[in-house]
């Protein structure tokens, strides 16, 4: 979420009586509290859950874990799901158990490979 901002050439560029920064920002903050604690009940309405996981590589902060997605999450932006398995490499599609959220990120076990 952004707060908005001039775009030259647009029809709302012309507009008069545009918000104070301050105004925008605080709007934001709103919104994006709000969204977290949506974002941090789906989370934990996940766990006991499976769901497909693509594997993108070692968790560099958990030994023995991958890092992953689910089919709507996107690098970078969405959270992760943190994997225990055994013979899980990047690239693998595997079926997870959700035993576990942390703010905006999932844990769980892989139940099997491919």
């Amino acid at each position: 979420m952004f707060p908005y901002s001039l775009e030259p050439g647009t029809p709302a560029s012309r507009l008069d009586e545009h918000l104070p920064e301050d105004v925008k920002t605080q709007r934001r903050n709103v919104l994006m509290e709000e969204q977290q604690q949506v974002a941090f009940d789906w989370g934990r309405a996940q766990v006991g859950r499976e769901l497909d996981v693509i594997l993108d590589g070692p968790d560099p902060e958990v030994p023995n874990h991958m890092l992953g997605r689910g089919h709507a999450d996107a690098p970078d932006i969405d959270g992760v799901v943190r994997v225990k398995g055994k013979a899980l490499h990047a690239g693998d599609i595997v079926r997870v158990k959700v035993t576990a959220a942390d703010g905006y990120d999932l844990a769980g076990r892989a139940l099997k490979n491919g």
